[in-house]
This record gives structure tokens, C-alpha cells and sequence, in this order.
């Protein structure tokens, strides 16, 4: 899924994604609270300083996504893969 198309669904009062392939899509800076993205490719996605609090992000490939600056406070990220990823800055409160 592209980035407009997956915005333009959430804009729209969707919010479960489950094993939604976003690999490689620019979503730097978005707010997408409360999303469910369990089971997501999320492998190289840029997700700087976007807020993504009080998500369900079981079991999401995170590897080589660039998390700087993003707010994860109270999100799932149990089984979650995040290797080589970028969390500078990243806030992981209660996650």
C-alpha cells in the first residue's frame, strides 16, 4: 500500500491494519495514535517523528525503519523485530 492510500484510510476512521505491508514508505512525522498494525511490514519505513502512542504493534518487522524522535508511549511492541533500527530520541514510555 502506498503512503496516501494508507493515510487517506486512516483520515477516514479506519484503524486496523493488521499485516499491512508499509516496507520502504515515508510516513516521517504522521500521527497515527491508536492504530493497529499487528503483524506489519514496517522493514525500512520512515517514521521520524511521528506519533504513534497507544498503538498495537505485536510482532511488527521494524528492521532498518528510522523511529528518530517518534513517540511510542503505551504501545504493544511485544515480538516486535527492530533490529538495525534507528530509535534515537525515540520515546518508549510504558511501551
Amino acid at each position: 500500500m502506498n503512503r496516501q492510500e494508507f493515510l487517506d484510510r486512516y483520515q477516514a476512521g479506519e484503524r486496523n491494519f493488521t499485516y499491512i505491508d508499509l516496507s520502504e514508505v515515508n510516513l516521517s512525522g504522521v500521527n497515527l495514535q491508536g492504530v493497529n498494525l499487528t503483524g506489519a511490514n514496517l522493514t525500512g519505513v520512515n517514521l521520524s517523528w511521528a506519533v504513534l502512542s497507544k498503538t498495537q504493534l505485536v510482532g511488527v518487522c521494524f528492521r532498518r525503519a528510522d523511529l528518530r524522535s517518534t513517540v511510542l508511549t503505551r504501545s504493544n511492541l511485544n515480538q516486535s523485530n527492530l533490529s538495525g533500527a534507528n530509535l534515537t530520541k525515540a520515546d518508549l514510555r510504558f511501551a
